[in-house]
């Protein structure tokens, strides 16, 4: 099997994901990774680390400026929203709400699921 196949069915083993992925190698550092819907992107984002054959591997966003040779500048800092209502944990709605802070990369999967009533959870650079 090669390593390619390897990473792709690791990912999807700890990823559990509802929709479709295509991993594609980028280099001998880097692999691209294409989720079809966005309940896996915020899946996978609230993860941001995962194991794959005893190596570590970290997970970042595309951007269009990507230069592989170079460490991404972008940190994720967790927001918590507590006791926003219910008819408020939108991703529309909370983006807007925190746009003036950062841009919003995700929302964790508590969040999106709507598992914990009590905060929403978004995460911005």
């Amino acid at each position: 099997m090669s390593k390619i196949e390897l990473i792709r069915k690791s990912f999807v083993v700890q990823t559990q994901l509802n929709g479709g992925v295509n991993i594609a190698h980028y280099n001998a550092k880097h692999v691209f990774i294409v989720l079809e819907n966005e309940l896996d992107y915020n899946t996978v984002w609230t993860q941001q680390r995962m194991t794959i054959e005893g190596k570590l591997m970290r997970i970042q966003a595309w951007t269009p400026n990507f230069l592989p040779e170079e460490e991404t500048p972008i940190v994720p800092i967790w927001v918590l929203l507590p006791r926003l209502p219910g008819h408020c944990f939108m991703k529309e709605f909370i983006t807007f709400l925190l746009e003036s802070v950062g841009k919003v990369l995700y929302l964790d999967t508590s969040s999106t699921k709507r598992t914990r009533a009590s905060m929403a959870k978004k995460a911005i650079d």
